[in-house]
């Protein structure tokens, strides 16, 4: 059961819809997918065809005490996935602390559910330093973290790769670039820089600003759906070849 966490410790930088077209990506290819939303915003199930954030999720089955695999839903495309769900914010908060208190929490939950013994599980994460993302962090196999070719970016990359090294250790870790404007010649500059920085964690597909994305999301289709000659669809399929060659994310071929 390969997991692979998608993370940030910047907000607005596309994890979900990266996580959710990888997903759909992924199936493509014949792998097995799961899509976890580790993320209180519970917008996963809107960009997987739902057309409004669900009640029911994995976090408010949790607080009513029953299985929490039993919020799974499968779009038509064939990926299953586990929304947030909505919760109260008291309830929130206590779930938050209960997951400061027991760090391999998820990893340890993951583990105990024999379905998922050929899947790929996808996490989706809010922005570090969230208990969420850090239990993502704790429980995968690989971890994609998302970036953009900007200011921001360059500046906050020393602290989120001091949180890699805190929390990761030693998890092979590559950088994804999203959203780039390859038209800009700024744009085009700071991801030269990135690139120069990063070195061997500098993923060589960067996934370009595509209104096809927004599109997608506002039809409540899939990019492979709605948009299948898309110039980010191309992007995806890249970047989902390039994860498949990892060692870590090997063996989850039915």
């Amino acid at each position: 059961m390969p997991r692979l966490a998608l993370i940030s410790n910047l907000d607005g930088c596309g994890r979900t819809s990266l996580a959710v077209h990888l997903a759909s990506a992924f199936v493509e290819r014949g792998r097995r997918v799961l899509a976890l939303e580790c993320d209180p915003a519970n917008l996963l199930g809107l960009h997987l065809g739902l057309e409004q954030a669900p009640e029911r999720g994995w976090a408010s089955l949790l607080q009513e005490g029953r299985p929490w695999t039993g919020a799974a839903l499968q779009n038509s495309e064939g990926v299953v996935f586990l929304p947030f769900g909505s919760l109260a914010p008291a309830a929130l908060a206590g779930l938050e602390a209960t997951l400061a208190r027991e760090p391999c929490w998820l990893a340890d939950e993951l583990a105990a559910v024999p379905d998922l013994a050929d899947a790929l599980v996808l996490l989706d994460t809010p922005a570090l330093p969230s208990p969420f993302a850090r239990q993502a962090l704790g429980a995968a196999d690989f971890v994609l973290v998302v970036l953009e070719a900007d200011g921001r970016s360059l500046v906050q990359l020393p602290v989120l790769q001091a949180w890699l090294d805190a929390l990761a250790r030693g998890r092979p870790h590559a950088v994804l670039v999203n959203r780039l404007d390859s038209s800009l010649p700024l744009e085009r500059d700071f991801l030269a820089v990135l690139q120069q920085r990063l070195g061997e964690r500098f993923l060589p597909y960067p996934v370009h600003r595509d209104e096809a994305v927004r599109l997608a999301f506002a039809c409540c289709v899939s990019l492979c759906e709605g948009h299948p000659h898309s110039q980010a669809l191309r992007d995806l399929a890249g970047v989902a070849g390039w994860l498949e060659a990892q060692p870590a994310l090997a063996g989850a071929r039915p």
